[in-house]
């Protein structure tokens, strides 16, 4: 394999960075995405602080967190449908 310019070089590094990375999602659907993503972060904090209160009902906190995550999808797809590019 003879290589006369560095441009073909290139070209055959190409096979050994791995897969190509897919393209975001546009739109409503990769701020839901992220918002998604978001929401795991959220809900493990929204749930597992409550339960250090001494007498908070355990299903709340299930609750607090359900709707957390809620909350985090909505704005995700909101954010994403506004900032389309």
């Amino acid at each position: 394999m003879l290589l006369h310019a560095p441009d073909q070089a290139l070209e055959h590094l190409a096979h050994l960075a791995g897969p190509k990375v897919p393209e975001t999602l546009p739109g409503w659907k990769g701020g839901l995405a992220f918002g998604f993503f978001l929401g795991l972060v959220v809900f493990f904090q929204r749930f597992y602080d409550p339960l250090v209160i001494d007498g908070f009902p355990y299903y709340l906190s299930w609750c607090q967190g359900g709707i957390s995550m809620i909350d985090s999808l909505l704005a995700g797809a909101v954010i994403g449908a506004i900032l389309k590019t």
